[in-house]
């Protein structure tokens, strides 16, 4: 989805997408983060993407996490948050972290645990 539209669209307008297709689970929204953006534009948008996390949970169906980030600080934070938030699966599309070989020097960083402690 271009950048333009995932900029335009609210919570609210989820939301609506949610009730009106019913599916059996749910991702929180796509949002940018590009490693080449400035640090301030890839920290808002991962803000963003806590804030939707957050969102999120008052839906009554299961919800899978999104993992993004322009580096390991930003990823880090966002697996916490939802972590804490209590999400427990998540999708993390990476295909430009992974294209610059910076992918596997994130992994070390981030508490990668199940809710059974292994």
């Amino acid at each position: 989805m271009p950048d333009e539209l995932i900029d335009k669209l609210s919570t609210k307008d989820y939301l609506k997408l949610i009730e009106d297709l019913r599916p059996d689970a749910t991702m929180i929204p796509d949002n940018y983060t590009y490693s080449d953006d400035p640090l301030f534009l890839s920290w808002s948008q991962t803000f963003r993407l806590i804030s939707f996390a957050n969102d999120f949970l008052k839906l009554d169906i299961p919800l899978i996490g999104l993992v993004k980030g322009a580096n390991a600080l930003q990823i880090d934070l966002v697996v916490r948050k939802q972590m804490e938030m209590g999400y427990v699966s998540f999708a993390m599309p990476a295909r430009e972290l992974f294209r610059e070989g910076q992918l596997s020097s994130s992994f070390p960083t981030i508490p990668l645990r199940t809710p059974y402690g292994v």
